[in-house]
């Protein structure tokens, strides 16, 4: 199992079993139904994402950069700190790590560095009542050995870069859960 699955089963459980539970309170999302949609959520989640441990791994409103000289490497690395306000877990969680991951990696080839650490700060840390089952299925699914992703080493401008030039390779996955409601 993957560092970056790990965090993300074990983000997961502690919101399922210590997060403050909304249901009863005048909530702002419903569903599409019309019924208020109640989340157990946590406050303060802070995941770490090393791009080298993961490669494709997981309301973003600041990316703050830091640049630090790893001793014994020739070029500077880069870093990333990602504060999101609030996150729907389930239907937020990877795909915000995967974009931000992969946006480090581009900064960081055309900038002459190694990409380095993403840093997730999360507010709001929520799962939706209507998400928990499907939470609890997903994280007792077996996880796979994450994939290798890369990107076109022959890029240095970044308005160059194309989806063509994301390298994604070995990518193994278990069924997808479809229909997921969205509370808005």
């Amino acid at each position: 199992m993957s560092k970056a699955d790990q965090l993300f089963i074990d983000m997961c459980q502690n919101i399922i079993e210590n997060g403050t539970d909304t249901q009863g309170q005048n909530v702002r999302p419903h569903w599409e139904d019309g019924t208020p949609a109640y989340t157990i959520k946590q406050f303060g989640v802070c995941n770490r994402y090393d791009l080298h441990d993961m490669h494709l791994y997981p309301c973003a409103y600041n990316a703050i950069y830091n640049v630090t000289q790893v001793p014994g490497e020739n070029r500077p690395t880069l870093n990333m700190v990602l504060v999101q306000r609030s996150q729907d877990v389930l239907a937020a969680n990877n795909w915000n790590v995967c974009q931000y991951s992969i946006l480090l990696m581009m900064v960081a080839q055309v900038s002459n560095m190694n990409a380095g650490e993403l840093v997730h700060m999360i507010v709001d840390a929520h799962i939706y009542d209507r998400h928990v089952d499907i939470v609890k299925e997903l994280i007792q699914r077996p996880t796979y050995p994450a994939p290798t992703v890369k990107l076109n080493p022959d890029i240095t401008d970044f308005y160059d870069f194309t989806t063509d030039d994301l390298i994604v390779e070995n990518y193994q996955h278990g069924p997808q859960i479809t229909n997921i409601p969205i509370a808005v």
